[in-house]
C-alpha cells in the first residue's frame, strides 16, 4: 500500500489557512510546484475556502487543468455545491 505525503502547501489549502498559504506562495521556489499547486486548488475547491482559491489563481504557474487523477477544481467544487469558488473557477483563464 503506497500512502501519499501531503506537501506543506496542500495541508495549508486543506485547511484554509490563507495567512499561512501567503506564506508559503512566498517563497522563491513556489512556481517549481505546479502539480502541488493543482493539488491545491482542488483541495481548497472541495472544501469551500473561497479566499484561499482566489490566492491560488492569482498565483503565477497555478494552472485550472485537471490533476494526475482526472479531477478538476471546478468539478469538485460544483459537486461540493460551494458556489462562490465555482464562480472564481469559472472567471479564472484556463490553461
Amino acid at each position: 500500500r503506497i500512502h501519499r505525503i501531503i506537501c506543506p502547501l496542500v495541508l495549508t489549502c486543506m485547511q484554509g489557512n490563507a495567512a499561512a498559504l501567503a506564506v508559503l506562495l512566498s517563497l522563491p521556489s513556489i512556481q517549481s510546484l505546479e502539480p502541488d499547486l493543482t493539488e491545491a486548488l482542488i483541495a481548497a475547491s472541495r472544501e469551500g475556502y473561497t479566499p484561499v482559491v482566489r490566492t491560488l489563481l492569482h498565483t503565477p504557474g497555478c494552472p485550472v487543468s485537471a490533476d494526475a487523477r482526472g479531477s478538476q477544481a471546478l468539478l469538485v467544487a460544483c459537486r461540493e455545491g460551494h458556489v462562490e469558488c465555482v464562480k472564481l473557477l469559472l472567471a479564472a483563464p484556463h490553461n
